[in-house]
């Protein structure tokens, strides 16, 4: 049997607690390893709402912007040969949900490299762009499909850490830990 589990998402609006643990990833973990060992498929789905209501409503009283700390990173890297920061055009002014950024081809630095990297420092990534037509369930269904501009695009994008009550010192953290490991790059 195919089992889909959908973790409830934590909202990011204050620490984390014990209580993110208890009510909303080992519930959904209990269930999923519950159907694994009975030999069903299961495909578990987490996440975590960096955006949502509250997150927004205690940001704007402490005076905290995705975008201010977007523009942090953006000064961090700008100096870096081997990252292509995001693009934001003052006509249409970026909204910084996420902060991607792209690895230029041809450094010794992969982005699986630089997430596994920053994911030994305690920092949690994602990768920038997910090629749909790569994943197993469409490989599976829609096999031989081909796209390259894409294909680059996910083996090269990175999305650091962002979110509304993001801390100077954490984000600190994050840019001294990424500036090491692509400062260590070469081509």
């Amino acid at each position: 049997m195919k089992i889909l589990v959908c973790v409830a998402w934590p909202y990011a609006a204050g620490p984390r607690h014990l209580g993110h643990a208890v009510a909303t990833f080992i519930p959904a973990d209990i269930v999923a390893r519950y159907h694994r060992m009975k030999g069903d498929e299961v495909l578990m789905v987490g996440g975590s709402d960096m955006h949502g209501t509250p997150t927004m409503v205690l940001a704007d009283q402490e005076g905290v912007t995705p975008r201010a700390v977007a523009e942090r990173y953006n000064e961090a890297f700008a100096d870096l040969e081997n990252v292509q920061l995001p693009f934001s055009s003052p006509e249409t002014p970026h909204t910084y949900q996420s902060y991607m950024m792209q690895i230029r081809p041809g450094w010794s630095l992969t982005r699986t490299a630089l997430m596994q990297t920053l994911l030994e420092a305690g920092i949690p990534t994602r990768r920038g762009v997910m090629a749909i037509h790569q994943e197993p369930y469409y490989r599976q269904r829609v096999p031989g499909v081909y796209l390259p501009v894409t294909e680059r695009a996910t083996a090269e994008t990175v999305l650091l850490p962002i979110y509304a009550t993001m801390t100077e010192s954490e984000q600190e953290y994050v840019i001294e830990h990424t500036r090491a490991a692509l400062s260590a790059s070469r081509v």
